[in-house]
């Protein structure tokens, strides 16, 4: 029985550590959707589109790089 709790509980641990990245995967796909969305109902003819002043770079580029980190913590695993 101990030896099925450890088990159990390592595997939960684990499970801890990894379900956030692939939630961050789908999180970060549905933004780089919705901003997609947004680009072409406005037309591309804001220029908050462009720069953000937070990031001082093109938000597609964010969108990219954010999704790149995640793929690459997911090939780790």
């Amino acid at each position: 029985m101990y030896v099925t709790q450890t088990f159990f509980q390592a595997q939960l641990s684990d499970l801890q550590e990894r379900v956030p990245i692939f939630l961050d995967r789908y999180r970060n796909l549905m933004l780089s959707y919705a901003f997609l969305r947004e680009r072409i109902i406005n037309n591309n003819s804001l220029d908050t589109y462009e720069i953000d002043d937070k990031f001082n770079h093109d938000l597609d580029s964010l969108y990219n790089l954010k999704s790149e980190e995640v793929e690459n913590r997911i090939l780790i695993l």
